[in-house]
């Protein structure tokens, strides 16, 4: 039975690009956690400049984003996520 044999080849641009686009996706992936963060209520910036970012739902802080840390040791997104509510809109006095 006949085999066939598959030649890949890789230059150093090529590895470049791959390098680029992956750390350009991992980049991507980062400021989309930090931004489902800003948006829960449990979200909380620390006074500690070792671990800035908290999450109270969950009772821990880190150097990431909250949201980061859970997919990246869970695998899973983060499941305690609730919207902030926004307060009501200021009513201006004209008189």
């Amino acid at each position: 039975m006949p085999f066939q044999v598959y030649v890949i080849t890789w230059s150093v641009k090529d590895f470049g690009i791959f390098f680029k686009l992956t750390f350009l996706k991992r980049l991507h992936n980062l400021f989309i956690y930090f931004m489902i963060c800003n948006k829960c209520k449990h979200y909380y910036i620390t006074w500690d400049k070792n671990f800035p970012y908290g999450c109270r739902a969950m009772n821990f802080k880190s150097r990431q984003s909250p949201a980061a840390v859970v997919f990246k040791n869970s695998a899973i997104s983060c499941q305690l996520f609730e919207k902030k509510k926004k307060p009501p809109p200021k009513m201006i006095n004209s008189a």
